[in-house]
């Protein structure tokens, strides 16, 4: 007896230990039922193993994240604040990674369904397969699913599809807690667990399936199509796989060619499959300095300049033609305006391909950049010994090599509309992507193209823009494509139909000269193309007084020791009541101890135009910044803000700060005007409206620096100065005493109107 109870106690001990061993191994297969609303997947996006972690990306986009917020896709850089399009991006292939990637059957969970798994199971903090993390067991069925841990091994973060002001939410997950929440760093790369919101569907009777050819190359791949019948049936969980891995492999459907043959790829989904034969040939890699791709141009087998596969390819800064330290602040010196060059490609003035080799080679444009891509396979690949890319056609087979380099990716000789960012073709999670880099001063390596010995005839030039508009004294630069790509246009010449109206160099920089309408063209040969480019009066602006720019203040039309709107004036440092020579200095200056010094004795707008104007405070430059619209133009040939009211049309033109040790306005100067208030930041600093091409907002800086000044009316009644607890005394604005007493009757007595409270160390405005 006492025998049989030993046997009991171990068999129920064996069945605790099996039961506890199951509940740390994952449920088998793809789609996993917890018990809940939706169908969670058993890995990440971006894996196809249980216990390896997927790929990150930031939320909301398909690439991994950035570091930092002005780098991310959502930052407002007018606002300083992250703006998403929309609270929820489930289900949306724009936004959401999963669903971009497997053709809607998976999707980013939201807060909610995070919430409903966490509550619903179990959480446990393990190790499976070597890896650790966390594992959910569902309360209802026993099922589980293994969340890999984050590179610190403490914890794992995954996010929702939802958000919430700046901040997108996230499930986190560690030894001692599961829990939703959000972050204020949406830029940051994180996994996606999907989930599919799959159900009632019909049951599914029979498969096809179908790609872009049944003949590949090796080392390409190509995307499998599914029909299924129903059309609405699920292949969820459907299970792929190929005959022969030799010569291919299958993976969600996408068919990677590995070597000669032919292999079967097939989907199963329970008992129902379809099949479709793949045909694979082997092409030998060229070794020859450019490669014919069966696209437009010859593209060059490897980055520019390398002396051999395992060197460091010589790196660039966009538009420059010799080599430069990454991000040194003279970058921009060489370009009028902060404005880049819309097409540098060819240029021997921008284009370092192009000067090297006297023209016979350049970088490649973003159509042809496009038309590469479009045209090849991207894959990891090893070539005696050296790590990188190997870009395979998918029309002929044959291959460049790109190396691995410590700055991936290439400029294209394009730049973005606005001539701000230059187009690059940058490696994302292994793929070539074109893309805009919002900082050109960095260095990358350049690849070469050449055109073909036999270029193609061409049929027309595609300009860009199709229309323009231009204010006289001022430039638009025209760009274009040839139809098709890979056209010699050596010969190309611009004109102008009328150059009383407009000219155009041989660049298609257009100047406008008065006003009307003036055709600009482009002819090659037989081929002319053309767009109407409008000229049109410079607004008017005040030239002297105040203007009304339908806001709570009126705007002095000149800076202070002006004559005219396009005249710099004096320079002044904050607080300082007399002009300052060069740029300023730190020496000497002493910030008044006072928050606001607007209309004070502080204040050299208010001292020098006898109490009638002041510096305007950052709320009311605030005002002027949200109201109104900004041009970057040249006004009597200086270049600044012009600055429209969208209230009443007015308008004020601010000069462009020059660096003080140049003639010229540039974009490195410390450029601004100063408001009357100081920052709540680090001591010294205070709030300036920041000026530039495409630039004109307020920015914290150091009140040493000399700058200009832009006034607003004074329309102060008078000035509180506190004598005692209690009591103040009023005067007017020229100083004389019109009330003293206690504040609560004097107030009484005094007239509406404007008045500062001033006590020596801060003081503010108040209406009565």
């Amino acid at each position: 007896m006492i025998m049989k109870k030993l046997n009991l106690i171990l068999c129920i001990a064996m069945l605790a230990v099996i039961m506890s061993v199951k509940a740390q191994t994952p449920t088998e297969g793809e789609a996993i039922d917890m018990g809940v609303s939706v169908t969670w997947r058993a890995y990440d996006l971006g894996s196809s193993e249980i216990a390896k972690k997927g790929s990150l990306y930031a939320y909301g986009c398909m690439d991994q994240g950035v570091p930092f917020k002005n780098y991310y896709k959502f930052y407002n850089k007018t606002m300083w604040s992250v703006i998403f399009p929309k609270n929820d991006f489930a289900g949306d292939a724009e936004y959401d990674a999963a669903a971009a990637q497997t053709n809607g059957l998976w999707q980013i969970p939201t807060s909610a369904q995070w919430e409903e798994l966490i509550n619903n199971c179990t959480v446990e903090w393990t190790t499976v397969e070597g890896t650790e993390g966390a594992l959910l067991t569902s309360k209802t069925n026993g099922n589980s699913i293994f969340l890999p841990a984050d590179a610190n091994k403490s914890q794992c973060q995954y996010y929702a599809s939802d958000n919430k002001g700046s901040n997108a939410y996230i499930a986190e997950f560690s030894a001692n807690s599961a829990y939703v929440t959000s972050t204020a760093s949406p830029w940051k790369g994180l996994a996606i667990r999907p989930v599919s919101v799959a159900s009632d569907k019909p049951e599914l009777t029979a498969l096809a399936l179908s790609g872009e050819s049944d003949k590949m190359f090796a080392n390409t791949t190509m995307q499998v199509s599914v029909t299924a019948t129903p059309a609405d049936a699920s292949v969820l969980g459907g299970t792929w796989s190929s005959s022969d891995e030799s010569v291919a492999t299958v993976t969600d459907g996408l068919v990677t060619a590995v070597g000669a043959g032919t292999a079967d790829i097939t989907l199963t989904c329970g008992k129902v499959s379809g099949s479709m034969t793949v045909n694979v040939t082997a092409v030998e890699t060229v070794g020859e300095a450019f490669v014919d791709l069966g696209v437009s141009v010859l593209w060059a087998s490897g980055y520019y300049g390398m002396k051999s596969a395992d060197a460091t390819a010589p790196t660039y800064s966009y538009g420059k033609v010799s080599r430069s330290l990454s991000g040194t602040s003279t970058y921009w010196f060489g370009f009028e305006d902060r404005v880049l060059p819309k097409a540098i490609r060819g240029d021997i003035r921008y284009d370092a391909i192009a000067k090297n080799s006297n023209g016979e080679q350049r970088m490649p444009s973003k159509g042809e950049t496009d038309e590469l891509l479009d045209a090849v396979c991207v894959m990891k690949a090893t070539q005696n010994g050296v790590s990188g890319y190997l870009l395979t056609s998918r029309i002929n087979g044959k291959s460049i090599f790109l190396s691995e380099q410590e700055t991936q990716g290439f400029y294209i000789g394009d730049c973005s509309e606005d001539q701000k960012k230059a187009y690059r073709c940058s490696i994302n999670k292994d793929k070539f992507v074109v893309g805009t880099s919002t900082m050109p001063e960095y260095d990358l390596p350049l690849l070469a193209v050449k055109l073909k010995e036999e270029t193609p005839a061409l049929k027309e030039f595609v300009i860009a823009p199709t229309e323009a508009t231009v204010y006289e004294e001022n430039k638009v630069r025209l760009t274009f494509e040839t139809s098709p790509l890979g056209v010699d246009i050596t010969d190309a010449v611009w004109a102008s139909s009328d150059e009383n109206i407009a000219v155009v160099d041989e660049y298609g920089n257009v100047t406008g000269v008065g006003e009307g309408d003036a055709v600009i063209s482009l002819t090659l040969g037989d081929v002319k193309s053309s767009v109407t480019v409008k000229v049109v009066k410079f607004p008017d602006v005040a030239a002297d007084g105040l203007v009304d720019m339908g806001l709570s203040v009126k705007w002095m039309s000149c800076n202070l020791g002006a004559d005219n709107p396009w005249e710099l004036g004096d320079r002044y440092q904050w607080g300082g009541l007399t002009p300052v020579e060069g740029d300023g200095s730190a020496d000497g200056w002493q910030s008044p101890e006072t928050n606001e010094i607007s209309a004070t004795v502080y204040d050299a707008i208010y001292t020098n135009t006898n109490n009638t104007r002041c510096l305007p405070t950052r709320t009311e430059f605030q005002e002027l910044v949200n109201n109104c619209d900004r041009e970057w133009v040249t006004y009597h040939g200086v270049k600044g803000n012009l600055v429209t009211s969208r209230k009443n049309g007015a308008a004020l033109f601010f000069p462009g700060i020059p660096d003080y040790k140049k003639e010229d306005v540039t974009p490195q100067a410390m450029g601004g005007y100063f408001s009357g208030s100081k920052s709540n930041g680090p001591s010294g600093r205070v709030y300036v409206c920041q000026t530039g091409n495409g630039v004109f907002y307020q920015v914290e800086m150091n009140g040493y620096y000399a700058l200009p000044l832009r006034g607003v009316e004074s329309s102060l009644t008078g000035i509180f100065q506190p004598v005692a607890e209690g009591v103040i005394t009023v005067y007017d604005v020229k100083g004389f005493r019109i009330a003293q007493g206690r504040q609560c009757e004097v107030l009484h007595q005094l007239p509406k109107g404007l008045y500062i409270i001033n006590d020596g160390k801060n003081s503010k405005k108040i209406m009565k």
